[in-house]
């Protein structure tokens, strides 16, 4: 004999497969975004900070801890950008590729500061210590300012009001 299911039944069966679709496409869109920021390098808190105070900055305000990852991607996608760019210089090119291939072992420190009135984020980068010994142990409260030191030291400067990187500078070696 076949079972009979009244309309009640339907409804509710109905109602919790709407609701499983719907939970499993956040869930599939959450899984998405943990992978993506997995596989920027500078994503947790332990690779990053944000700075109240910067020597050189005027206007030093913290920027919202929730916005960092999205600013360390963009600063990786424009750095992406650059090296397939055909007005970048070969040598350009290669030490931009160094950058990208060490993406994983960097800090970001990040400074939120006014210039000309607009509102500007600076992320500075610079390279996780692997010894026992932190060889910036002050990062967390103090600026990291290095002159030299090729790739592992570089810059960035985000318009907050366009949403676009403006000014990248890597360090150059003694």
């Amino acid at each position: 004999e076949r079972l009979r299911l009244d309309g009640g039944f339907r409804k509710w069966f109905g109602g919790c497969m709407l609701w499983l679709g719907k939970s499993l496409k956040a869930y599939f869109v959450i899984v998405m975004a943990l992978i993506v920021i997995a596989g920027c390098g500078v994503t947790t808190s332990e690779d990053w900070c944000t700075l109240s105070h910067a020597d050189g900055f005027s206007g030093v305000w913290k920027p919202k801890t929730e916005t960092v990852p999205r600013l360390i991607s963009d600063a990786k996608t424009y750095l992406e950008g650059l090296q397939e760019n055909s007005q970048t210089g070969d040598y350009q090119k290669g030490e931009i590729g160094k950058n990208l291939k060490r993406w994983n072992d960097y800090r970001c420190q990040i400074i939120g500061y006014k210039k000309d009135g607009k509102k500007m984020i600076r992320l500075n980068f610079f390279p996780k210590s692997h010894e026992s010994k932190d060889e910036f142990p002050y990062w967390r409260k103090d600026l990291v300012l290095v002159m030299d030191g090729g790739v592992s030291f570089w810059q960035a400067d985000y318009d907050v009001t366009t949403g676009e990187i403006i000014y990248f500078r890597l360090n150059g070696y003694a």
